[in-house]
This record gives C-alpha cells, structure tokens and sequence, in this order.
C-alpha cells in the first residue's frame, strides 16, 4: 500500500471528478490521501473533502508562501488566526500545518517590494511554524529557490518535525536538514520520475528510507509515465515505483517503510486500512 502525502483534490481541475478519483486510488493500490491547505478558504475544503471521506483523506492546513507574500502583516495574523480556529473546530480531521515555507520564485524584481514580499513569507512561516509545536503537529515546507532560507528557518523556528514537499535539492541539502533534526522527511514527488533529475535520483538513494514520503503534488504536473494527464492520487505509485529502482533495499521493503514513514508522520492509525 501507499499514502499520497500530498494532493490539492479540492482544486477545480479535480473536484468535479471525486468518485472518480477514490475509484482509481483503489485501483492503484493508494490506501489514502492527505489534502493541504493553502489558505483559509482551500483548508476549509480539504477539510472538508476529509470529512467526506474520512476511510481516505485527511487534511492540513496552512498558508502557502506564495500568498503570504501578497499580504500585510496584519492579513497574515487574521488568516493564520483563522486557520487556527479551523484547526480547533476540526481536529479529528486535521494531520499537519501547512503548507508554508519559503518561495522566492514569484518575487517581484522591484527591490523595495521585494523585500516586504520576503518578510511577508517569514511572517507566515515564523506563525505556523510556532502553530505546529505548540498544537504538536507536524509541518509541511515548501521551498522554491529557496534552499538557503528555508535551512535557516529549519534552525532558527526550532523545526523539529517536518516535510520538504516536492523535494528537489540536493543530497547535501538533505545532509543538512538531517543534521538539524532527525524529525525531517523528504518528500518525492513527479520530480523524481523524470530522466534528467540525475541529482535528485542521488540524493533517493542517499536519504535513510525511514525519511522518505512521496506524494502526487496533484493536480500539478504529473509523473512521467502519465505525463501530459492532470496530476491525481493514483499516480503516486509511478513515483513509488521509481523510487524503489534508486534503493538498495528490495521493493517490498521500500514500500512497507515508505507506507509506514507516512502513518507516522502524520500520527495515522493503521486501523484505518483494515
């Protein structure tokens, strides 16, 4: 069995097709599905998309950089405000914060907007991040040209437990994040099925197993084998499989630990598969 760690199945792309969906997670073996948040109004659908179907999703909830960076100060404070009384109405359904993180991709070229931009983001980040210890749940990072910034934060917002969503630096980069605290996943997404990733395929072979999680990222660019379909849950298994060609181990056990990294991190019982 395997766990997509994270999809957006909320998004328009998808959300239309929910039957349809869960039919072929089945099909593919792919037992369940963590839906992320990416501001108030996306966390409240994949809370309640998880309340829909609480044999196969649960959710987070989180501010993505990418719209933290558009905001004031004091919008921040009232959506991280918001996703905190989400959190507290919902618990039973709610796994992670997140996802937050750092994204310098979008910036703006202007230096003085930049900047604001860039504290925007912190400030998201430093709030969710204090959301996540002090509710004892995990976070979900994102990082875009940001590998810099985000060990940093890993460090200075005492990280402890967290995934590098999407992951695609480097192995020094997860030696790193490692050494920081041994509560660091990575997880692989569609990334790591396509050929010309030579040093992401290093680093799945390097990163201890019990660290890895893969993930879909759906409905975003799908792995190789469907590539040019939209991106959903089943297609996990393509990154699963090419995972397992890049680990010493045997398949079998990269898919075991893989399945059993993802009940951990997000403190899913087993129960839930029988």
């Amino acid at each position: 069995m395997v766990i997509d760690t994270h999809s957006h199945a909320y998004f328009d792309e998808l959300s239309l097709r929910e039957d349809d969906l869960l039919s072929n997670m089945e099909k593919s073996g792919v037992a369940f599905a963590v839906q992320i948040g990416c501001d108030f109004d996306s966390s409240a659908k994949a809370v309640a998309l998880a309340k829909r179907h609480p044999e196969k999703y649960r959710a987070t909830v989180g501010l993505h950089p990418g719209e933290a960076q558009k905001m004031s100060f004091q919008r921040i404070d009232e959506e991280v405000e918001k996703l905190r009384r989400l959190l507290e109405r919902e618990r039973s359904m709610v796994v992670a914060i997140g996802e937050t993180g750092w994204d310098f991709y979008r910036l703006s070229e202007d230096p003085s907007v930049q900047a604001k931009e860039i504290e925007s983001e912190r400030r998201a980040f430093r709030l969710q991040a204090d959301l996540a210890l002090e509710y004892g749940l995990p976070l979900v990072v994102h990082t875009r040209n940001s590998g810099r910034a985000t060990l940093d934060s890993l460090r200075e917002f005492g990280i402890r437990d967290a995934v590098i969503h999407c992951f695609s630096e480097d192995a020094d980069f997860a030696r790193e994040a490692l050494g920081i605290s041994s509560g660091i996943r990575f997880g692989f997404s569609w990334i790591l099925t396509y050929k010309n990733a030579k040093t992401l395929h290093a680093a799945a072979a390097e990163i201890p197993l019990e660290r890895i999680l893969v993930e879909t990222d759906a409905p975003f660019l799908a792995p190789e084998p469907v590539r040019g379909t939209v991106n959903e849950s089943a297609n996990v298994r393509h990154v699963l499989e090419r995972l397992k060609t890049y680990r010493k181990e045997d398949p079998e056990t990269v898919e075991r630990t893989v399945f059993e990294n993802s009940l951990r991190f997000y403190g899913l019982s087993e129960n839930l598969f029988h």
